[in-house]
Order: C-alpha cells, then structure tokens, then sequence
C-alpha cells in the first residue's frame, strides 16, 4: 500500500495536492472529514447514497456546526471514532484493489490530529506530507470559495497541530500551480514504494 497523508491549515490546498495524484496517479482520495460528514449529513435528514449525503453537507458550507459535531460531540466522548472510520473504509478498498491485482494507492486530505497521523504513518507505513501557503493567500482563496475568514478559527487545535506537527515533506503552495506539481513529483520520486501503474495522462511541464 502507497498511503500519503496530507497535513495543512485551511485553504493551503490539500485537495489541489490530491487531485494531481488523482489525475496523473490514480490516487484514491479518502478523509476522516467525509467519515464524519456522512455520519452527521445522516442525523440531520439527509438522504441518497453515501457520496450524495457528504456533498449535501459541502454545500452547506457549516463549517463551525461541523467542527462542533465532528470534535466536541464525538471527539471528546471517544478520540479515536473517525479514526476507526476512516481505517474501515481503508481494508474495504484494500479488498477491492486486491481482488483487481492493482497497487493500493490512497491519499488522505485531512490529516488534523496525532491519532490520525498515527493511523497512516504507523498502521500503513505510509508518507505524511505537510502543504502550506501564506495566510494572505489563504484568506484570498477562502473568499473567492465563498468561505467566511474567521481569525479565532487559527486558534483551534487542529490548526496549531497543522502548524506545529513535523512532516516527511513539505509542499509550498503558495505560489504557481508548476511549482506545486513539481514539488509533487519530488515527493513520490522519494518515497520507496512509488506508484506502479501511473495514469497514462502525462502531468503538465
């Protein structure tokens, strides 16, 4: 299995990071915040299929309900539940790429506490990799998404584990979308287990 766990603050462009895997590597996006989504999107009413339900709740954009229901109201009562989640959904897909004879390549976008670093680096020898961006760049990107920029929000203890938490690698994505994509391949050209069967779509120069 070739599992990297991508670790950020908000807005520095994880899910850009994953795409690129995803379209040149055949990367298979997974995050514990799609765990939680479904679960919550579920209690609130919502109905349709898994990916239906967590799409709902994206376009809802309740960012702080979310956090609330997906920390305070689970997180505290048991740490470990969307850990557990998440390391479900994993053994499902390693079934599924087993059966097809297929290399497991999974990208996680939401790395936001020690325990689910730990999920990744230590159950799955995987690779964690740090993206970052400037705050200014940040904000710009929240806005044009729609987001509303709240400074108390750095304060919360996902943010400070992004900031301080040491990485395998760390991805600057603060400037052009070149850069960024080279900084990509340097990291899969480092890690030991690199993808065997890329994409046939060539990455960008």
């Amino acid at each position: 299995m070739n599992f990297i766990g991508l670790v950020g603050e908000a807005a520095v462009g994880k899910d850009t990071v994953a795409r690129y895997l995803k379209e040149y590597y055949r990367y298979r996006r997974v995050a514990y915040g799609d765990e939680m989504k479904y679960f919550y999107g579920r209690q609130k009413g919502i109905q349709g299929n898994r990916r239906q339900v967590i799409k709902v709740v994206n376009l809802e954009k309740n960012r702080q309900e979310l956090i609330d229901y997906g920390t305070h109201a689970w997180r505290d009562i048991n740490p470990d539940i969307w850990v557990y989640a998440l390391d479900q959904r994993v053994k499902r897909l390693a079934r599924f790429y087993k059966e097809l004879e297929e290399q497991v390549l999974l990208v996680a976008t939401d790395v936001r506490f020690q325990n689910e670093l730990d999920l990744i680096r230590d159950k799955y020898r995987g690779t964690i990799v740090k993206v970052t961006a400037p705050l200014s760049v940040r904000i710009t990107r929240m806005e044009a998404r729609g987001d509303r920029w709240d400074p108390s929000f750095m304060g919360h203890e996902s943010e400070r584990f992004a900031r301080e938490v040491a990485a395998d690698f760390v991805i600057d994505n603060g400037g052009a979308l070149v850069h960024t994509t080279a900084q990509i391949e340097e990291v899969l050209n480092s890690i030991k287990s690199r993808p065997r069967f890329p994409n046939t779509k060539k990455p960008p120069k």
